[in-house]
C-alpha cells in the first residue's frame, strides 16, 4: 500500500493509476490524513444467492424470510393490557424475568439509575 499527498498525488495521478490497476491501493492524505484511497475497480457482480441459500442451510433456517401475520400491525383489543392474563404472562414470562434479575444486579453493582431517582 502506497500512502502519498494530496500534491504529490495530482503531479504523479498516471503513475498512481498504473499502481491502482495492478491491484494495489494508494492512500491520499492531506496534512498527514488520510483523505482518500485509490483501489482498483471493481466488476460489477449483483448478489449470490447461492451463497445466501447455503449460509441459511447451515443455520437450519428453511424460510427465507420470517412469516408475518396479516394483522401483525392492526390494533390491539381494547381489554388486552386491562387483562389479568397479561400481566400474569409478564410477570412469569422466563424472559422478563431474566432482564429483571439481570438489571436489579445492574443497580446493586451501581450501574443503572433507580426508579426513585428519576425526576419526572
Amino acid at each position: 500500500m502506497t500512502t502519498v499527498s494530496i500534491k504529490e498525488a495530482k503531479n504523479r495521478l498516471a503513475a498512481l493509476a498504473r499502481k491502482v490497476e495492478k491491484g494495489e491501493t494508494v492512500v491520499v492524505t492531506r496534512n498527514g490524513k488520510p483523505v482518500l484511497d485509490l483501489v482498483p475497480h471493481g466488476s460489477k457482480r449483483g448478489l449470490d444467492f447461492e451463497a445466501g441459500k447455503a449460509y441459511l442451510r447451515r443455520r437450519g433456517i428453511k424460510q427465507k424470510r420470517p412469516y408475518i401475520a396479516e394483522d401483525f400491525d392492526a390494533p390491539l383489543a381494547e381489554d388486552f393490557l386491562k387483562d389479568d392474563r397479561f400481566e400474569y404472562r409478564l410477570e412469569n414470562d422466563k424472559r422478563s424475568l431474566r432482564r429483571i434479575k439481570g438489571a436489579r444486579k445492574s443497580i446493586h453493582a451501581g450501574r443503572g439509575s433507580r426508579l426513585e431517582d428519576v425526576k419526572f
